[in-house]
Formats: structure tokens, C-alpha cells, sequence
């Protein structure tokens, strides 16, 4: 990632930092009003003392909603919904528009520094065998059963059932360890900390893969197929515009893999910084920037009520508009 430190920031300046550091014209841009903070979704965040159960979190707000089962088919578009109304997912929010992000930088924490990103989504996968894989991921909530969805994933049967059609010979092997050799080394875990009276450790997957070979003998590696970069990695991705808060702020998000079980982590979430390198953008902006940035967001036509057109937020707008001060 690079990181800028924007100058007597204003909307122009944020434009022409921009231009210097991406030629392609598709750029997904983020607002943070705190610099300190990274990309990292709020499932994901660590809260001392507590954490998130997120495949119960989804259930039962599905079923709170039984309305917007009409409109929302499938997981992620729940996602977004969840998204919307402040329950924490492994979503962030993007904008196409660089004056939104700008918006979120700066509304807020005007004695801290605020933070753009800029990234450039085509980087990011786009493999539709990912969205297979988070849905188990966000539905398991003990570590076997994690390890089982994965293996028993359409992508897997399909690998495997490829391999076997060649008549070729393949190993599935996590952390470099067989299944067997990885659940043998979890049973001695587990038992030394029962033994120490202490909490049990997570299963920490780094690598997970399935590996293709000519024959069980000679073991002449002929592929290997990551399943990281699936369950592991960041997807772009492009809801439909179901409420018009997304489609006010031309929003995008992108979906984080990992998973964090009771707090522990089971699968590392990604760092997209260190993925994109130099396609990601970090632009400091100085808390005492914000108000002037916010008196030019104002008048080219952003502002609160442009942005959240819920009526509550419409109705605010109005009575700040038309509240006149007794002169004394």
C-alpha cells in the first residue's frame, strides 16, 4: 500500500493525487474519518472481551425480516442489507465516487486525520467458486465442521472428480499436512491444553490445497489448486441497487474471506493492503482540512440528505432548512 499525506487538503488536491497515482478511469474509493484504522471489516475487528457468532447474527436477522425475503434472494444480498443498517459483516463499502468517500472522511473526528483509499476493483477476484465458499464459512460455528463444508464444496467434488476422470492421483493437504497427519497434530494441541487448563487454540490455516499428481507413486506434481485464494482472499463485489442508499452513494463493497470461531481465529482474514501494494491508495487528509473539505463538499451537492435519502435524514434536512433564528 502507499500512503500520502495530503497537504492543505481540499477536493482539487485529493483529484490531482488521484491522477498521479492511477491512469484507469474504474477506481473504488473509501472514506475513513480516523487515519489509524485499516481496511478491515467489522466482523472481523477485535473488541476485547467479546466477539461476533456471524452465521447466527444472518440467521436471525433473516428471520426478523420475513418482508424483505421478496427482494433478497441469496446471502449477500442479506449481507448488503445487514450492511445498511449497521450489524457488522465482512463487507466494506466503496464508491465509484470520490466525493462520497470524501464525505465519510470528513464529517466527523475533526481533531483526528482522516483517511481516502483508492483501489483499482479489477485487481480483486471476480471467481464465482469463492461465493461457494462463504456461505459455509459465515454458517459454521465450530472448527470441524468449517473443515468439512469446505472439503464437501462443489468446487472440490468437481476438482476432485476432474482429477479421478484423468485417472490421476491427488492429496488434499492443509498446512502443508495431509488431513489426517493436520488432525493428528490438532489432537496433541487440544490435549496439551486440557492438560495446562488453558483456552483451546485455534486451527490458524494458512494453506489449503488440493494437489494434482500423475500417479500415488511417483508423486510428479501435475497442479495445484488453492483454495486460499477462495476462502482467504477478497472479492469484488456489485449488488444490485435493492435501496437507495446504495444507489445515492454508487455503492460497491468488497467480501472479505477468513473466519474468526469464538474469537480464535480458524482462517486468517486477508489483508487487501498487502494485496494490491501499490493499486492501494492511502491519502492522509488533516482533521483541521475537514471543515473547509466539508464547506466544498456542500456546495457541489453532497451532503447528508443527498446521500441518505431515508426520510428520517430528509426530514432533518428540512427542518434545519427552514428553522429561522429570532434576530435579538
Amino acid at each position: 500500500m502507499k500512503e500520502i499525506k495530503a497537504s492543505d487538503a481540499s477536493i482539487s488536491s485529493i483529484i490531482n493525487i488521484i491522477q498521479e497515482n492511477f491512469k484507469q478511469e474504474n477506481i473504488w474509493f473509501r472514506g475513513q474519518s480516523k487515519y489509524k484504522y485499516n481496511l478491515q471489516p467489522a466482523i472481523f475487528r477485535e473488541t476485547p472481551g467479546e466477539f461476533f457468532s456471524e452465521g447466527e447474527m444472518l440467521k436471525e436477522f433473516i428471520r426478523s425480516q420475513p418482508e424483505q425475503s421478496a427482494h433478497h434472494k441469496n446471502t449477500y444480498d442479506w449481507l448488503a442489507l445487514m450492511q445498511h443498517y449497521g450489524l457488522p459483516t465482512r463487507l466494506l463499502d466503496w464508491s465509484s465516487n470520490l466525493l462520497v468517500a470524501l464525505y465519510f472522511c470528513c464529517e466527523k473526528d475533526n481533531e483526528e486525520n482522516g483517511a481516502i483509499f483508492a483501489i483499482n476493483p479489477a485487481l480483486l477476484s471476480e471467481d464465482v467458486e469463492a461465493y461457494t465458499f462463504i456461505e459455509p464459512l459465515i454458517e459454521c460455528e465450530w472448527e470441524n465442521y468449517g473443515i468439512n463444508s469446505i472439503l464437501e464444496s462443489k468446487f472440490v467434488r468437481e476438482v476432485t472428480d476432474g482429477i479421478k476422470f484423468r485417472k490421476h492421483a491427488f492429496e488434499i493437504k492443509i498446512n502443508n499436512k495431509t488431513i489426517q497427519e493436520f488432525y493428528r497434530a490438532r489432537l496433541e494441541i487440544v490435549g496439551t491444553s486440557i492438560e495446562k487448563n488453558s483456552e483451546e487454540p485455534g486451527f490458524n490455516i494458512e494453506n489449503f490445497e488440493i494437489i494434482e499428481y500423475e500417479t500415488a507413486e511417483s508423486k510428479i506434481i501435475l497442479a495445484r489448486y488453492d483454495l486460499i485464494r477462495f476462502i482467504g482472499g477478497v472479492i469484488s463485489f456489485k449488488p444490485p441497487h435493492l435501496n437507495p442508499r446504495i444507489r445515492q452513494q454508487h455503492g460497491f463493497f468488497t467480501l472479505h474471506g477468513g473466519k474468526l470461531i469464538s474469537g480464535r481465529t480458524f482462517i486468517k482474514p486477508p489483508n487487501i493492503e498487502e494485496m494490491l501494494e501499490e493499486n492501494c491508495v492511502k491519502i492522509e487528509v488533516s482533521g483541521k482540512d475537514k471543515i473547509k473539505i466539508m464547506a466544498e463538499l456542500k456546495f457541489s451537492g453532497i451532503e447528508e440528505h443527498t446521500l441518505f435519502p431515508e426520510i428520517e435524514k430528509q426530514a432533518k434536512y428540512i427542518k434545519n432548512k427552514f428553522t429561522i433564528k429570532k434576530k435579538t
